[in-house]
């Protein structure tokens, strides 16, 4: 039997500190919902300098954590 396990956090933060706290968070507990279907693993996204995205996804397998960069940057 297949099991979904949704589960997706929006991160933003006015702070790197802030940031760097909330995605520690948000990803331990995304771990905690993957080990509870052992099917799934963690994709962290970025999508701006202080926006990011952590869920639980069948495109990651199962024990692994990802990470994208959406972020596009403006040459200077």
């Amino acid at each position: 039997m297949t099991q979904d396990i949704p589960f997706a956090l929006r991160i933003t933060a006015e702070s790197q500190a802030g940031l760097d706290a909330a995605l520690g968070e948000a990803v331990e507990r995304a771990i905690g919902h993957a080990l509870a279907g052992r099917s799934h693993g963690v994709l962290v996204t970025r999508h701006g300098r202080d926006s990011y995205t952590v869920e639980v996804t069948d495109e990651v397998p199962f024990g692994f954590t990802q990470e994208r960069d959406h972020y596009t940057r403006t040459p200077i």
